[in-house]
């Protein structure tokens, strides 16, 4: 009593294959998405992270206005250097899920580099007096505001992006 192997028509093998296709493109298209959401290109900028000895921003800031995420209505955005050479602006990156600071020169208005942040926002307190850079902070803003089920918000190091 050997089991008899069930015979598929040819109609049946074809739309079998259709879905392993479909299917087997499906999960490689979410893969990518995957692999698209957690990589970022490295910032094209140097960086410095402050540390504790430090002077605090106030005295190696040009202005004590936080320059973004703006405190009031009016967008300090773009924001010049001190000596004018330099500007920046601030994009959205992968759908919102992080920001990109760019560096712009002002005479040719072409972008000299980017930095990316670690989190979906960041702060960007000020230019350095000499113009030397700029000083930012990734920030994730937390949960969506459930009580205790949200989870808190994340404020990286202060880093000084140094501008060329």
């Amino acid at each position: 009593m050997g089991r008899e192997k069930k015979q598929t028509s040819p109609e049946t093998k074809r739309k079998n294959r259709k879905r392993k296709i479909i299917l087997g493109g499906f999960g490689y298209l979410i893969l990518v998405l995957i692999l698209l959401r957690f990589s970022t290109p490295p910032a094209s900028l140097q960086l410095e992270i402050r540390k504790a000895e430090d002077p605090p921003l106030r005295e190696v800031c040009q202005d004590d206005k936080q320059i973004y995420p703006p405190t009031s209505w009016k967008s300090q955005l773009p924001a010049f250097a001190p000596d004018g050479k330099y500007y920046i602006d601030v994009a959205d990156f992968k759908l919102g899920k992080k920001k990109i600071l760019g560096v712009f020169k002002t005479d040719t208005q072409k972008e000299v580099g980017r930095y990316y942040s670690a989190y979906s926002s960041l702060f960007i307190f000020c230019w350095a007096k000499d113009s030397s850079g700029i000083y930012v902070a990734d920030r994730d803003p937390g949960g969506t505001g459930f009580g205790i089920f949200s989870p808190p918000g994340k404020i990286g190091p202060t880093r000084k992006v140094i501008v060329p």
